[in-house]
């Protein structure tokens, strides 16, 4: 159950930059069970509040890389795009955002930045360009924001929540029975 909290959250943090409403869920779920999971798997607070820390890199990864490492295999560029329309998303519970509307050859995109340091788009008229996820579910991205690090950084990380798992699986386990028999008698 460890190893698969430990990559719901990169799978969900993919899903969390599409237009999916199962993406959040999975992030969540993955990113508050790896911690629950390792902590009832060894006994240990210590081990838990470490794999609570792991989870919460993981997400952060998931989230800023996970959509860029999967444009790096599946992104196609829109050269000679231009901004068509620019609207201002105001919502009660969320920051305000902008979504802007790009045309390329006759396909339209929805565009919202990936992150705050995107690279702008530019105001209604401009050119710009795009990258698309040829799959489809993805957002499209700022070519600035597809970057070959993306993909190791997402590897790395959930690579080492595994291998975290492994080294609690590979501890002796704690023997609650003999502390409280120690605590009786001291």
């Amino acid at each position: 159950m460890a190893v698969l909290c430990a990559l719901a959250t990169p799978v969900g943090g993919l899903l969390y930059n599409s237009d999916n409403p199962v993406g959040p869920p999975v992030l969540f779920g993955g990113m508050l069970g790896f911690p629950v999971v390792v902590g009832l798997l060894t006994k240990r607070p210590a081990l838990g509040a470490v794999a609570f820390v792991i989870s919460c890199v993981s997400m952060i990864v998931g989230i800023q890389h996970a959509a860029p490492a999967w444009m790096v295999f599946n992104g196609e560029v829109l050269t000679s795009c231009q901004v068509v329309d620019k609207r201002a998303v105001k919502q009660r519970t969320a920051p305000s955002y902008s979504v802007s509307v790009v045309d390329c050859g006759g396909r339209r995109f929805d565009y919202q930045p990936l992150s705050s340091t995107s690279e702008p788009i530019g105001k209604v008229g401009a050119s710009t360009s795009i990258v698309v996820d040829r799959t489809g579910p993805l957002r499209p991205v700022r070519p600035s924001d597809v970057t070959p690090v993306a993909p190791w950084t997402v590897a790395g990380t959930t690579l080492f929540a595994l291998l975290f798992v492994a080294f609690c699986v590979t501890r002796p386990p704690v023997d609650t029975r003999r502390r409280k028999i120690e605590k009786e008698f001291l």
